[in-house]
């Protein structure tokens, strides 16, 4: 697993673009040139930590044992968006105060998404999700850390 994941991480991106006109928007973009299909967690109210003393953001997308561990029996699976080879998918961040903090100045954000490498079937009921299969069948992205100056603006 450990060279597919390798292979995936180098021929996928996770990046963030933002709409700077009238209110400020942000966009997650997960962009795959790997030869297969990847799933990637749809959630527009992304998990993070926030790091004062390091002034770092960290943006969750998907499970990650070391901010869900102590709820990992209530973790709930999130939507996943199939993206094919050659194919992107974008999601507004829609928490405001998340916005806020990545677009504050002295701040850096890294994102971190664990993209599955099938589909999983969606499931409602806490405690009978397929964590373990997600954390086996799936690689996780870390791009480096950015600050906003170096967040393009889309269009």
């Amino acid at each position: 697993m450990n060279n597919l994941c390798d292979g995936i991480e180098r021929h996928t991106s996770l990046t963030l673009k933002a709409e700077r006109q009238g209110k400020a928007r942000l966009y997650v973009v997960f962009a795959n040139r790997h030869k297969m299909t990847l799933w990637f967690p749809h959630e527009r109210l992304p998990s993070y930590e926030v790091d004062e003393a390091a002034r770092l953001v960290v943006v969750h997308y998907g499970y990650f044992e070391e901010f869900y561990g102590a709820q990992r029996e209530r973790y709930m699976l999130p939507p996943m968006r199939a993206v094919p080879d050659a194919g992107e998918h974008s999601l507004e961040i829609k928490d405001r105060k998340l916005v806020r903090l990545i677009f504050a100045s002295g701040y850096r954000t890294r994102l971190q998404a664990r993209v599955a490498l099938r589909a999983f079937a969606k499931n409602d009921v806490r405690g009978e999700q397929e964590l373990d299969a997600y954390l086996k069948e799936s690689c996780i992205i870390r791009p480096p850390e950015i600050s906003p100056e170096q967040i393009p603006a889309t269009g």
